[in-house]
Formats: structure tokens, C-alpha cells, sequence
């Protein structure tokens, strides 16, 4: 049992590994024009972080995951969950404030009607 949840973790830190390497290429290739210097120190910085310091390196990124996606949590609930009402008082209010569906249509149709002086077309 211990086994299997060794390699699990093993597997785990390899996965995290590799998002670090490629959080490390985006973060470099955004910042830095020139290729090679981009690439010696995309090398660099993945040497240092990942087999020289990662234990190290692997607590912080952990920490920096749950926060960016603790505050995108946030984010979330803030902005669209607690926004506004369900979606039939939204339409309420917006058949309220602007009448029944096609009223519009009917009042410039029946405008339409008196300007010519006779019954609607096609009746």
C-alpha cells in the first residue's frame, strides 16, 4: 500500500516538474527578445530550480499554485456568482422597463399605418 502511494507522489513531483518548466519558459520568452539569451537562461534557471534546489523550489511553487488559484476561486465567486439576481428577475426587470416583447415593432407599424391612411398591408 505504501508502495503504490510513493510512486503516486513520485508521479505527482514529476508533474509539478514540468508545469515548473513550463511556467519557467513562459514567464523567460515574455520578458527576454533575444533567443539565446533566452534560451541560456531558460537552462540556467532550470538547472538551479529544478536539480539543484527543488525541494526548496517545490514548497514555494506549491504555495504560489493553491494562491493564484485561491484568488482566481475569489475572483470567480465575487464577479459572477454573487454579481447579480437569478436570471428571471433579471428578465423581469427588463420586461418592466421596456414593455411586452415586439411592442416596439407594433407601435412603428401602427405609426406606419396612419401615415399611409388605410388598412395595414396585405389585409
Amino acid at each position: 500500500m505504501s508502495n503504490i502511494f510513493l510512486n503516486f507522489l513520485n508521479d505527482f513531483d514529476l508533474i509539478l516538474q514540468l508545469f515548473l518548466i513550463l511556467t519557467i519558459i513562459a514567464f523567460i520568452r515574455r520578458r527576454v527578445t533575444h533567443n539565446t539569451l533566452a534560451l541560456f537562461l531558460i537552462s540556467v534557471t532550470v538547472i538551479a530550480m529544478i536539480f539543484l534546489f527543488w525541494p526548496v523550489f517545490k514548497i514555494g511553487y506549491i504555495f504560489y499554485i493553491l494562491l493564484s488559484v485561491g484568488v482566481a476561486g475569489i475572483f470567480v465567486d465575487f464577479f459572477f456568482i454573487s454579481a447579480g439576481g437569478s436570471a428571471e428577475e433579471m428578465m423581469g426587470k427588463k420586461m418592466e422597463t421596456h414593455g411586452t416583447p415586439g411592442a416596439t415593432e407594433h407601435a412603428a407599424r401602427n405609426q406606419l399605418v396612419k401615415k399611409m391612411g388605410g388598412r395595414p398591408p396585405g389585409r
